[in-house]
C-alpha cells in the first residue's frame, strides 16, 4: 500500500444558514471556489486531478445532480476530470477523504481532491419529503427519523449530563474558539469568497440583495455567558438542548488535495500530513454521534496499537450539540480540546468536512457520526 499525503487544503468561511453571507449561493460556485483555490495552493495543474470526491449531507436541489462533477466543471478542471458525490450525513466529507485516500493507497490514482459542500439555506428549507419516511421501519425504530436535538436530549439523559454541565462546556469552548480566531489559527484555511446575499430589514421586513465577501466564520459567539444560556428555553419540554448549546445550521465548502506521497516528495510539494487510516462503528440511532467512541477504539486497535493508550479522543469532536459531545464521556474535553469544540464554528449537517481531513498541527483525530461513527487519522510525517 502506498502512503497518501495531504499537500494543500482550504475552505470558505462558515456562514449562518438563512441569515448569512451564503444564503443565496448555489452549491456549485461555492464548491468550485475551494476546488480552484486548493489546486493553486498545491502547485499542481487541474488536469492532473484524477477524481473529485465531495461529501454532501443533502445531495439534492442546489447541491444535487452530482455536484462534485459539476463543481469541477465550473472550476475549469475540464471535461476529462470525473467527480462523485458521497452522502453519509455528518460524516460525508470525511468519507470522501477516506475514499480518495484509499484510491491512492491501492494504486488506482495518484492525485485526488476530497472535500465537502453544504447549502442548508437553499436545500434543507426546501426538502423533497415525498416518501421520506418508511413507515414499517419507523414503527420498529422511530429514532431513525429523530432530529439531532432529540438524540442530544436522549444522550444527555442517558449519561446524566445536566444543563449546568452543558453550559460550562459551551462557555469554555466559545472562549477557546475566540482565542484561536484572534490568534489566526483559522485564517490561513479560509479563502475569501465574494457573493451576493439576501438581507431582510428587521423593521420593515423588506428584503434586498447586496454584495458581500465572506472571509471569516459567522458562528462563534464569544460573549456567551452561563446566565444567558440558563435563560434559554429547551427545544423540547423537559430536554437539555437549547439554541445556546446546539450548533447553528451553516453553509460552506472545503477541499484537500491528496497525492501519493513518493510523487509529492519527487515533485517537491509540501507534505502537510499523511492519511493513515479510518474506521467505522455503529450504535442505536437514538444515540447518534456516540458512535465515534467505538470508531476511535477500532482505529486505535487496528492502526495504532500502543499509541497513547489514554488518548481515546480527539482535539475536536464534532457532534451538533454539546450533549452529544459530552456523551462521549470517556474522552475528557478539558484535556483534549486544544482550540475549541468546533460546534461553535459550524455544523452544516455534513459540514464542509474536508476541514476534518486537513492535516493536524499536532497529533489529531476528527470524527463524525449520525447513527454510525466514523473516525480517520492524519499524522504529520
Amino acid at each position: 500500500m502506498k502512503d497518501v499525503a495531504v499537500v494543500a487544503y482550504c475552505r470558505t468561511g462558515i456562514a449562518k444558514a438563512g441569515r448569512g453571507a451564503l444564503n443565496q449561493t448555489h452549491g456549485i460556485p461555492m464548491a468550485a471556489h475551494v476546488l480552484r483555490n486548493v489546486v493553486a495552493r498545491a502547485g499542481i495543474e487541474a488536469k492532473e486531478v484524477e477524481d473529485v470526491v465531495l461529501g454532501c449531507g443533502l445531495p439534492e436541489g442546489a447541491t444535487g445532480h452530482n455536484i462534485a462533477r459539476n463543481a469541477a466543471l465550473e472550476a475549469g478542471f475540464g471535461i476529462a476530470v470525473p467527480g462523485v458525490t458521497i452522502n453519509r450525513y455528518c460524516g460525508s466529507g470525511l468519507t470522501a477523504a477516506s475514499i480518495a485516500a484509499n484510491r491512492i493507497a491501492c494504486g488506482e490514482a495518484s492525485i485526488v481532491i476530497a472535500g465537502g459542500v453544504e447549502s442548508i439555506s437553499l436545500v434543507q428549507f426546501n426538502l423533497n419529503l415525498n416518501g421520506f419516511v418508511y413507515e414499517p421501519l419507523e414503527k420498529r425504530m422511530p429514532a431513525v427519523w429523530w432530529t439531532m436535538n432529540q438524540t442530544a436530549d436522549f444522550v444527555a439523559k442517558k449519561y446524566n449530563i445536566t444543563r449546568e454541565a452543558l453550559g460550562a462546556y459551551v462557555v469554555e469552548s466559545q472562549k477557546r474558539v475566540a482565542a484561536a480566531t484572534a490568534a489566526g489559527k483559522f485564517a490561513a484555511e479560509i479563502v475569501p469568497f465574494k457573493t451576493t446575499m439576501k438581507v431582510i430589514d428587521k423593521a420593515t421586513k423588506q428584503n434586498h440583495t447586496q454584495e458581500v465577501t465572506l472571509d471569516r466564520d459567522e458562528g462563534p459567539r464569544p460573549d456567551t455567558t452561563l446566565a444567558g444560556l440558563a435563560a434559554l428555553k429547551p427545544v423540547y419540554p423537559g430536554g437539555t438542548t437549547t439554541a445556546g448549546n446546539a450548533s447553528q445550521l451553516s453553509d460552506g465548502a472545503a477541499a484537500v488535495v491528496m497525492i501519493e506521497a513518493d510523487l509529492a516528495a519527487r515533485r517537491g510539494l509540501p507534505i502537510l500530513g499523511l492519511f493513515r487510516g479510518t474506521h467505522l462503528a455503529a450504535v442505536a440511532p437514538e444515540e447518534m454521534s456516540i458512535a465515534i467512541t467505538p470508531a476511535i477504539r477500532k482505529l486505535m486497535k487496528y492502526r495504532f496499537v500502543g499509541i497513547a493508550r489514554g488518548l481515546c479522543g480527539d482535539d475536536a469532536l464534532q457532534p451538533g450539540a454539546a450533549g452529544n459531545a459530552m456523551g462521549n464521556h470517556q474522552c475528557h474535553w478539558r484535556r483534549h480540546r486544544a482550540w475549541a469544540s468546533l460546534r461553535h464554528v459550524w455544523h452544516p449537517l455534513s459540514r464542509p468536512d474536508a476541514h476534518g481531513a486537513r492535516p493536524a498541527r499536532r497529533p489529531s483525530r476528527r470524527c463524525r457520526g449520525v447513527h454510525r461513527g466514523r473516525h480517520g487519522d492524519r499524522r504529520l510525517p
